[in-house]
């Protein structure tokens, strides 16, 4: 939720009131918070009971981009412009893009993946099987915004 939820949509929406997704957005994918990863790995390692054993961390919701944009801008009291930039765009401005700054490309290239993948995971509980509560992405915004304005 960190990284791509609030770097690349709420970040720029609390900025300039507009956010450009790559591709349609409408794709849902997992979203999990770093804490809730660290603190469950760091009970996986106290415990014998996850010793060699495969545990998939997935977070308690699938959403798309264009939710997590559609859940910021009542969060931040405004309702955001939300720009798609088409997917056939996105394959040729990536390979253009590439030239000059890889990161860029890079995040283009992602957006691809996810545009034309099955990247959701059926929540699991995951979190709960450690007795941890996960971060739902409109609490997790809701604290955002709530520590930039105190």
């Amino acid at each position: 939720m960190e990284w791509y939820a609030l770097r690349h949509i709420g970040k720029k929406i609390r900025g300039k009131g507009k956010v450009a997704i790559f591709g349609c957005g409408n794709n849902p994918i997992i979203f999990f918070g770093v804490d809730d990863i660290v603190r469950a790995i760091g009970l996986m390692l106290q415990t014998i009971d996850h010793n060699n054993s495969l545990v998939h961390l997935a977070g308690p919701e699938n959403l798309s981009r264009n939710k997590v944009a559609d859940i910021f801008g009542p969060a931040l009291g405004m309702e955001p412009k939300v720009q798609r930039m088409p997917v056939s765009l996105l394959k040729i401005l990536r390979l253009v893009i590439n030239l000059f700054h890889s990161g860029i490309a890079g995040t283009m290239h992602l957006a691809l993946v996810t545009e034309n993948t099955h990247e959701s995971l059926p929540p699991t509980n995951f979190m709960a099987q450690f007795g941890l509560k996960p971060a739902y992405m409109e609490d997790f915004i809701k604290d955002f915004v709530a520590k930039k304005t105190a």
